[in-house]
């Protein structure tokens, strides 16, 4: 016998936009921690991964994927 959970959040979806603003949130407080010498500089390569992922959802949102059949 199995019991099936109920979570609260089961049905929402996350869509692009979001995921967009929650990871540029991310990064905006990255590059400020860097910027002003609280973390190490070490973190620059996840702040351009970041980067990196944020213009791909950008360019997914606007320009649809980027193969098509």
């Amino acid at each position: 016998m199995t019991t099936h959970w109920n979570s609260p959040l089961e049905g929402i979806a996350m869509t692009l936009g979001l995921a967009f603003w929650i990871i540029m949130l991310i990064w905006l407080v990255f590059g400020g921690l860097v910027h002003f010498g609280l973390i190490a500089s070490a973190y620059v390569g996840v702040s351009t991964l970041l980067l990196f992922v944020l213009f791909a959802l950008l360019g997914w949102q606007l320009f649809g994927p980027p193969l098509r059949r």
